[in-house]
């Protein structure tokens, strides 16, 4: 009870002794009295019917404490706690209507107690303050109501937490108690099958199914040496594996298409050219990459099946998959229109995003590394072992290193590479198969590219707008923290461009 209302109930206790009449009484009763009486009839019909709820949530702790009997109750409790707390709000606004009522009353019980004090007989009508201080006790009632109510919200939500986290916990106790003999059966399992027959490990490598077309201005990959000389077909090689039609060759050596005995399932076959084969420790380093690249099962990398050897003679198995290299749609300056550039650089963009995922560089992505199939499907290829080839052949051939200058990043020759130096060579990428040449044509590559000296695509061609400028520009940046920070960032910019 507020101070206000004590300092009330003191000056009609005092009026009750009042000896001398001092003038006319106040008015007796409020206007908004009929109003006031039923809210309080409601309030206290709200809270009457609030009883047997609490009551009822109340003994649902004992349920808690059993699994079962908590699983079976939550569905009430949770229509019960609905109905309560909807119940608590109505309550709420009945009591904040209640109480402004009341406080004018308040203001016409102190009114009368002043004018009783002027009045004949000070103990002509106190009723208002009386009724005044009666509404002050019930709305203390149903405010201390509506504060158990929510206390005995908060307690049951913590009892029920705790009980839920402890099925939880038992429940993962139950789980790992049972699949650890499950794993430990399954290793024993595989173990016995690797046991019984051997399979060499499985390596996901992307790697054009057709020669790739030189950019121009670029010298041409090593030749074949005589020293190998194509397979007289069909030919079983390291046992498992039919040659049976020839492909042709590419940097890594011949390439054929065959047939994987004991899966019974069609094969690509590169037969590795003696300067790889033979390489040591070069040759060691290539199948490291190829064995990270094992790790990579994305829709836009054609998977390698198996790296097996033969005495000396080693072979790379992979999915097989028809269709082309985008060097052979972009050869002698063929251009790309724009809205076919944004179909091929985003699942590009994904495949290298993916492979920066699990720590693998491409190193040498160029537009023969990106496949497509005759569907549309895009899978780029290499991933790493392109570069190692590339090495092995030159050191063998004393030659220089062919291959990819005007795609490489300018922080390739120091050794420095990271996921922004394969963004840079997908910005390359973009901007031939817009304009059909790339932007540095050297001879003096890292230079240009350091200086950004090249044409605009803006300034190439007159219906380009200076925004694909801008886009490809965050791919060549000199610097690398300058770049795109991913792959997919990149497309989503060349996704916006208008066209």
């Amino acid at each position: 009870m507020n101070v206000r209302f004590a300092l009330m109930l003191a000056c009609i206790a005092a009026l009750c002794f009042a000896q001398a009449s001092l003038g006319p009484a106040a008015p007796d009763s409020s206007p908004n009295a009929e109003e006031t009486n039923k809210l309080q009839e409601d309030i206290s019909q709200l809270i009457d019917e609030m009883a047997p709820l609490l009551r009822r949530l109340d003994s649902m702790k004992e349920a808690y404490r059993q699994e079962n009997a908590v699983l079976g109750i939550v569905p009430q409790r949770t229509a019960l706690r609905a109905d309560i707390t909807e119940r608590l709000r109505r309550l709420e606004k009945l009591e904040e209507s209640y109480d402004k009522l009341r406080h004018e009353e308040d203001k016409i019980a102190i009114i009368g107690l002043i004018g009783s004090l002027n009045s004949d007989n000070p103990l002509a009508d106190t009723s208002p303050a009386m009724d005044a201080a009666q509404r002050q006790v019930f709305s203390d009632k149903s405010s201390s109501f509506r504060s158990k109510t929510s206390d005995l919200l908060g307690a049951d939500e913590t009892a029920f937490q705790r009980a839920w986290k402890s099925i939880e916990a038992r429940r993962r106790r139950i789980i790992i108690a049972v699949s650890v003999p499950v794993a430990l059966l399954l290793a024993a399992a595989f173990a016995f099958w690797k046991l019984r027959r051997y399979q060499p490990p499985k390596v996901t490598v992307i790697q054009p199914l057709v020669l790739a077309q030189t950019a121009p201005g670029l010298p041409a990959p090593a030749a074949i040496t005589a020293s190998q000389t194509p397979l007289t077909l069909p030919a079983v090689v390291a046992q498992d594996y039919k040659l049976e039609e020839s492909l042709g060759r590419d940097v890594f050596g011949f390439l054929y298409e065959g047939v994987e005995i004991p899966r019974n399932r069609k094969v690509f076959i590169r037969h590795l050219r003696p300067e790889i084969s033979q390489a040591g420790s070069d040759l060691e380093n290539l199948l490291a990459e190829a064995r990270l690249a094992a790790f990579l099962k994305h829709p836009s990398i054609i998977e390698i099946y198996a790296v097996p050897r033969e005495a000396e003679e080693v072979y790379l198995a992979f999915e097989p998959a028809r269709g082309k290299a985008l060097s052979d749609f972009i050869a002698q300056g063929q251009r790309v229109m724009l809205s076919s550039v944004k179909r091929l650089i985003r699942p590009a963009a994904a495949a290298l995003d993916y492979a920066h995922a699990h720590k693998i560089l491409h190193r040498d992505l160029k537009p023969a590394n990106i496949w497509i199939a005759p569907g549309g499907a895009v899978k780029v290829a290499d991933f790493g072992i392109s570069h190692m080839a590339r090495l092995a052949v030159a050191k063998r051939t004393r030659s220089e290193s062919w291959g990819s200058d005007p795609y490489m990043a300018p922080e390739h020759e120091y050794g420095m590479l990271s996921r922004e130096s394969d963004i840079f060579s997908l910005g390359v990428i973009l901007y031939e198969m817009l304009t059909g040449s790339v932007p540095f044509t050297g001879p003096n590559f890292s230079a240009q590219k350091r200086e950004l000296v090249y044409t605009p695509v803006s300034k190439a061609l007159a219906d380009m707008s200076v925004e694909i400028d801008k886009v490809i520009l965050g791919a060549l940046m000199p610097d690398p923290k300058k770049r795109y920070s991913s792959a997919t960032e990149f497309a989503e910019a060349v996704g916006r461009l208008a066209g």
